[in-house]
């Protein structure tokens, strides 16, 4: 007699949920529809053999990486006389290749004139209600406020999957305060098209008896 535990989802040797897999005879197979970032992780799943009064358990594990450009995670906006403070923090699972500043349309990366400063820092993640803390980058961006005449900012990121940009719009309101927001529309070009599932499976060595 043999059977299947439920695949266990880590990240970090933190454990994050339990899945119950399909079972086909010797097989368990975990199939997860629209994968995102916070289901990039370990899976590992254990099998259990009963020989007389002795149960042998196995386990196999395989790692997920999502194809999917940098994900923003927080954003924040500070005005500090005539300058404004923007910046981002951002999680990306593979290398980054580039982080690109825009005005308007027009690239910042070869303006002197502008400060533009990336660095890695700890960034707490939420995956399925629980907290994680993950190395991740801020990419923070100084301007004069008569930059882009109170117009359009872009924020571009690329990893080795693709491309995320998010519009950044700043105004002016009546009052004389500064608001900064984040528009939902995301404009992302990844190198596959359509949804993203992954399919894992892990096949049993027992044979019937």
């Amino acid at each position: 007699m043999f059977g299947f535990s439920s695949w266990i989802h880590s990240v970090y040797n933190t454990n994050i949920r339990s899945i119950n897999g399909t079972i086909d005879k010797y097989n368990s197979v975990l199939i997860i529809k629209d994968c995102s970032f916070r289901d990039e992780g370990t899976y590992t799943c254990s099998v259990w053999n009963k020989d007389s009064n002795e149960t042998l358990w196995a386990n196999h594990s395989t790692k997920l990486t999502v194809a999917e450009p940098p994900f923003i995670v927080n954003s924040d906006f500070k005005k500090d006389r005539n300058e404004w403070h923007l910046s981002i923090q951002f999680y990306t699972s593979s290398a980054l290749s580039l982080v690109d500043w825009r005005c308007n349309g027009v690239s910042l990366l070869n303006i002197s004139s502008t400060g533009k400063h990336l660095k890695r820092l700890n960034i707490d993640l939420i995956i399925y209600d629980r907290t994680l803390s993950v190395q991740g980058y801020l990419t923070y961006f100084i301007t004069s406020q008569h930059d882009c005449s109170f117009s359009d900012y872009d924020i571009c990121l690329t990893n080795v999957f693709g491309r995320r940009c998010e519009k950044i719009k700043i105004t002016l309101e009546q009052n004389g305060f500064n608001t900064f927001w984040i528009m939902l529309g995301v404009v992302m070009m990844i190198l596959t098209a359509g949804s993203i599932t992954a399919s894992l499976t892990v096949r049993s060595k027992q044979k019937k008896t």
